[in-house]
């Protein structure tokens, strides 16, 4: 996939976090009613995390979340 802000080449890949990734339209801490949760969560052994499939660009740091199937 090609970037929509700079054109360079994309690379395939998860954002990854041990923390629920939220989407909201404040700059706040903590979780706000209306935020969506951007990731889904997995559980291996004791761990817990949370991903999303996305693309990244590695000229100008852009991330792009892939949609869910």
């Amino acid at each position: 996939m090609r970037c929509p802000y700079c054109g360079k080449e994309m690379e395939d890949g998860w954002l990854k976090s041990s923390a629920a990734i939220h989407w909201g339209k404040e700059h706040t801490l903590g979780f706000i009613q209306e935020d969506i949760k951007l990731t889904g969560g997995f559980w291996k052994g004791l761990w817990r995390g949370f991903f999303a499939k996305a693309h990244r660009c590695g000229s100008c740091g852009a991330v792009i979340l892939v949609p869910k199937e």
